[in-house]
């Protein structure tokens, strides 16, 4: 079996091997964020084979690894959304397997005119950043865990156990099963797996639950000049307007109460107090109700973002939500007689791996040799696929350079030292986890 450790000397060979090959790293790292590769399905966004970029990215990949010895193999789940697993096999019996997995798809840019030069996808390299849609997001740390296996390679070591490199598409849309599930079912199999997510070089074997909900509430619709007769309605009339803008914000004020009773009932201990969350993410009307503020809005619409403990079950967290809004609905006479809909439409499953897990401490003694300063070993404030690694039942932590409030932000940026410092700990602990002959 592998060992959780490497000797000093090569510690040093690899750190070494890193460095030489940082404008390698920088020049991968720039091709990829260079090809636009926009998840087709967010709103908005027309799927073509041609223009999904996804399976470009992988054929960039897959180029510099065959170009290093790797058994590649590239394939399509649907046309233009292409995966990539290149295979490092062992060289002796007797370690255990890894794989270090990462996404190629990206968020949309949003107005290009607000980026550095007008360019989404410049690839630049500049004080200390790569700058691009993607470039933390994670195409930078993908790169770096591509330079760790070329590292080990330049360094001459011979591993124990297979060392899987894959470039998946379908994380940023929950579309693991044309992505990191499919890869799985295609027979790419390990004892662990590493998921070079942007963790500012954090040890996270711990994500959140994520559901999202749609509450609509109901009004009744009238000409807005007769505002003040329903504001201030006599005792026995019945309202001849109902504002439901209002009575989405009645329900959006009663659910932050309940995030702030989250904040002293929900707990795990990887994540921050305050870091399990009912989000209201956006509040429209509907053009079927009303385009136009001169008429009340007899429909309006929130939808909502939520995070709970990856070790509470669905169903209960669902239930709980619901009673609130629908007990929060008594205080109001109108709400009372015309309850809100509330409609779940989406579901990331936390990931929940135990921080002794072998895996684990085996990454985080490597980013101490590495770095020289231990690992912080913490929770990810967002969904990754290690979910879908641990629910094929492969181990999965997540590690990778980059600051996550710089992901699907303006002028995205990733820190080519960190960059570095994620090879050289992703290399230290491949050989720890594989063992070396």
């Amino acid at each position: 079996m592998g060992d959780d450790s490497v000797p000093a000397t090569l510690t040093a060979e690899l750190s070494a091997a890193v460095e030489e090959l940082r404008p390698e790293l920088l020049r991968l790292g720039a091709d990829v964020v260079r090809i636009p590769s926009v998840s087709p399905t967010f709103v908005g966004e027309t799927y073509t084979a041609a223009s999904t970029g996804e399976l470009k990215v992988v054929q960039r990949f897959a180029q510099s690894a065959e170009a290093a010895g790797l058994k590649t193999d590239v394939w399509e789940e649907m046309p233009g959304r292409g995966n990539l697993a290149a295979v490092w096999p062992a060289a002796a019996p007797g370690g255990r397997s890894l794989i270090l997995n990462g996404h190629v798809d990206t968020v949309p840019p949003g107005d290009t005119r607000r980026w550095r030069g007008g360019n989404p996808f410049s690839g630049d390299v500049a004080d200390g950043w790569l700058y691009g849609s993607g470039a933390c997001d994670m195409k930078g740390p993908l790169a770096a865990a591509f330079i760790a296996i070329r590292a080990l390679r330049k360094a001459g070591v011979r591993l124990k156990g297979d060392l899987i490199f894959e470039a998946v598409t379908g994380e940023e849309m929950q579309e693991a099963h044309l992505g990191t599930t499919a890869t799985v079912r295609r027979g790419y199999r390990a004892d662990a797996a590493i998921v070079v997510e942007p963790t500012n070089l954090e040890v996270v074997p711990a994500g959140p639950s994520l559901l999202r909900f749609r509450l609509t509430a109901f009004g009744k619709a009238c000409h807005s000049t007769a505002r003040h007769r329903f504001v201030h309605p006599s005792a026995d009339e019945e309202p001849i307007g109902v504002n439901a803008v209002e009575k989405a914000v009645f329900f959006i004020n009663r659910l932050q109460e309940l995030e702030q009773h989250w904040g002293h009932t929900k707990h795990h201990p990887l994540f921050a107090p305050g870091q399990f969350s009912i989000h209201p993410g956006l509040i429209w009307v509907p053009p079927e109700s009303t385009t136009m503020p001169a008429i009340v809005a007899d429909q309006c619409v929130v939808d909502y973002a939520i995070r709970f403990p990856p070790d509470r079950d669905l169903e209960v967290e669902k239930k709980e939500v619901e009673d609130y809004i629908l007990t929060a609905a008594q205080l109001d006479p109108w709400l009372k007689a015309h309850p809100p809909k509330v409609e779940w439409y989406f579901c990331w499953p936390g990931a929940n791996l135990d921080p002794e897990h072998p895996i684990v401490t085996t990454l985080a003694r490597a980013h101490e040799a590495a770095l020289d300063r231990p690992a912080p070993v913490t929770a990810f404030p967002a969904g990754t696929d290690a979910t879908y690694l641990l629910k094929e039942g492969i181990p999965a932590v997540v590690y990778g350079a980059g600051d996550l409030a710089h992901a699907h932000a303006v002028d995205e940026k990733v820190s080519v030292a960190q960059l570095v410092a994620e090879a050289k700990t992703l290399a230290l602990a491949a050989a720890a986890w594989c063992g070396v002959a």
